[in-house]
Order: C-alpha cells, then structure tokens, then sequence
C-alpha cells in the first residue's frame, strides 16, 4: 500500500543567498566609515559657508563727535564695518570714504542694520569738537550711519595698534603714516574678515556681510549645528 501524504523539507543555506558571515569588526567600523564618508563629502561639496571667527575685537571706551561716550558693548548686537583714518587725511583717504558710501548705498535694501565707524589715529588733533564740525559740513552727513571715534593717544594705540593691529606711526607734521585697514565684526563683537586696500571692493563687502547675516539667522536647532559644522571643517570662502 502506497502512503501519501505531505512531508517537509528543510533547505540548506545557500552560500550565495543566505546568512551572510560578516565579521564582528565590520560592524564595528562601519557607523564610523559612514560618519568619515559625510564629513568628507560636507568639507568637498560645503554647502554651507561660513567667515572665519578670526578672535575677539578689542574693548574700548571713545568718544564721538557728539562727546559721548561710545563702547564696543554699544555697538554689539548688530554687523560693525571698522575703519581707520584722521580728519587731515586726504589723498589716501577720501577714496575709502566715498568706496564706504558707495557700499551702504548697495545696502540700504538690506534688511539688517549697520554700523560704519571710523577710528581717529590723529588723538592729539581729532578731538570730538573737530569731529563734529566734520559731521556737520560732510556731505556724508544724514546719509549713512557713521560714527567718528576718538581718545587719549595711549587710548588709540591701545585699541588701534594693540586691538585692531594696525601699525599707525605719527609724523612730525601732524600726518599720520598707516597702513589701509577695514575689520568687519559680528553682532557678538567677533573679527570676521580684514580687508587691507584703501578702496575695498563694494562686492566683497557686501558678499561676506550676506554670509554674516544668514548665519546670524540659521543659529537655532539643527541649522545651528549644521553652521557650527562649517566652522569646524573650515568651510571658508575660496
């Protein structure tokens, strides 16, 4: 008699298809060949990009053409353009001057507010009463915000050439021989960017002012760690 019936069969584990036998370690060093690969591709493709946190800009207590007192505190909470020259300076110093006006006046869209100041290096002459005759018959007046700053000589050394490191040397005719300098700071009193022509470029302010500004406004949940990120990786300008 012939039986029938259903019976089972238990298939081997084909060497091809089935468990495969990975070893321990390549579990192991696999997340962190995952994280190397996104870090490599972050610092190649850097879609984010960020100016270099350069160090903190100096302190300082001056005085303005009104004879107010004016700190780096004051000027914290908002993008500050530095610059540096004296009320005599002329050929060396009328270019920067109207290049600064050219650039607030391609800013003047912008939504975020900034501060333009200017550093006297003339302490014994610049006193803020000069100052304010200058604000007053400068046909810059009203039109952008800007401060003229000025102090005691060892005030200006210690800010300008200590702080800011500027060489500024005073001649014996009163004129002041330095090297052109622009610091552009952040809203948290950080250097961000140097700039070392006597007219800089209208487009390359503006251009590391916009990167400022979108970081300034991606500092919150992850778009923050994504921007710390970009500090970590230098992903700077090219």
């Amino acid at each position: 008699m012939t039986q029938t019936g259903t019976s089972s069969q238990t298939i081997a584990p084909n060497s091809k298809f089935g468990q495969l036998n990975i070893p321990v370690w390549v579990w192991f060093f696999l997340p962190f060949a995952v994280v190397g690969i996104s870090i490599a591709l972050f610092v190649i493709i850097q879609p984010i990009t960020v100016l270099p946190r350069i160090r903190l800009a100096p302190g300082f207590r001056l005085q303005n053409s009104a004879g107010a007192w004016v700190s780096n505190e004051d000027l914290r909470g908002q993008i500050t353009l530095y610059s540096f020259s004296y009320l005599d300076c002329r050929d060396d110093c009328a270019p920067s001057m109207t290049q600064l006006t050219a650039v607030h006046d391609t800013l003047t869209q912008q939504t975020a507010p900034i501060n333009f100041v200017t550093i006297s290096l003339n302490a014994e002459k610049d006193t803020p009463e000069l100052l304010g005759e200058m604000t007053k018959t400068s046909e810059l007046n009203g039109r952008i915000p800007w401060q003229w700053l000025t102090g005691s000589a060892n005030q200006i050394r210690a800010v300008v050439g200590g702080g800011f490191e500027l060489y500024f040397a005073p001649q014996a005719d009163n004129s002041v021989r330095f090297q052109p300098k622009y610091v552009l700071v952040d809203r948290n009193g950080m250097i961000r960017a140097h700039y070392f022509d006597a007219q800089p470029d209208s487009a390359l302010l503006q251009r590391d002012i916009n990167y400022l500004k979108e970081e300034e406004a991606n500092t919150d949940g992850g778009n923050g760690v994504a921007y710390e990120a970009a500090h970590l990786f230098l992903c700077y300008p090219r």
